[in-house]
């Protein structure tokens, strides 16, 4: 009787797509927050270290999530849940710091 299992040759590298997702919802936040819907905020010097300390720690959160709590997940269900969760708690992580 022939082998009926699936092999899956999808493989998840998380580090461009964390990458790619943080800064891409890092550039949507200071979008609506710092530039007050514009891209002003992108001459200041200042606000880019801010951005770039806001993207690690989503880009950290992401890959958290994705190493720790979705080892064995499937590649599409991973992905989704690396982005949900990962951001969600990296903005969370943020806020608390900032209201602290």
């Amino acid at each position: 009787m022939a082998d009926t299992t699936i092999q899956s040759n999808q493989s998840f590298s998380v580090i461009p797509f964390a990458t790619f997702t943080s800064a891409l919802f890092t550039l949507l936040l200071f979008f609506i927050d710092e530039g007050l819907y514009s891209s002003g905020w992108m001459s200041d010097l200042g606000t880019w270290m801010a951005f770039f300390i806001y993207a690690g720690v989503f880009f950290l959160c992401q890959v958290l999530i994705s190493q720790v709590l979705l080892k064995g997940w499937s590649v599409p269900v991973k992905a989704m849940l690396t982005i949900v969760l990962g951001l969600s708690l990296g903005l969370y992580i943020s806020i608390g710091v900032i209201f602290n």
